[in-house]
């Protein structure tokens, strides 16, 4: 998914729930939590940024220094919750996502076989296979796969996090306009 989805779409569903918890447009920047994990990418170890292995302890920092800092642990919950909300948007997604990296490398994800096949059936059509079902498949590591590839590319922008982007800019002014 790309980092517009991962921040934007998070942040509405916190938005729409709890507008109380964004006083001013600065607490809307909590949403770029929503794109640390994919920053494993970057650093060449997909897997290590998107296991709970790595960000359960992260989130535990995160409420703590919230709570010493402001005595109160709610933007640090809000933190946590957009880091790891990322696993889920990932993993609905179909992306392999490596729970206990480096534990575990098998990564799981969801996939969507349900097909539509027209011209049988009593109403002309029948549907084949079942609608989700859990995958499992080792994730990629390190830059390249092979000697012959140098990097790998990733997504940056596309029409999930375009359409999240303006649903929450429209909810967020129409919000400003109340």
């Amino acid at each position: 998914m790309d980092p517009l989805t991962h921040v934007f779409l998070p942040l509405l569903v916190a938005y729409v729930l709890r507008p109380d918890l964004f006083p001013d447009y600065r607490y809307l920047l909590l949403g770029g939590f929503g794109v640390i994990p994919d920053l494993d990418k970057l650093i060449g170890i997909p897997g290590l940024l998107h296991s709970l292995v790595t960000l359960v302890p992260l989130c535990v920092v995160l409420i703590a220094a919230d709570y010493w800092y402001r005595g109160d642990s709610t933007y640090g919950l809000l933190a946590s919750a957009f880091l790891l909300s990322h696993l889920l948007l990932d993993i609905i997604e179909g992306v392999p996502v490596t729970l206990l990296y480096p534990f575990v490398t098998t990564g799981v994800g969801l996939a969507y076989p349900m097909e539509v096949v027209f011209g049988t059936g009593p109403l002309g059509f029948t549907f084949q296979n079942p609608p989700i079902a859990l995958e499992f498949s080792e994730t990629r590591t390190g830059y390249a796969e092979s000697d012959a590839v140098e990097a790998n590319t990733f997504g940056f922008i596309d029409e999930y996090g375009v359409t999240s982007t303006i649903t929450f800019v429209v909810v967020y002014l129409a919000e400003c306009r109340r």
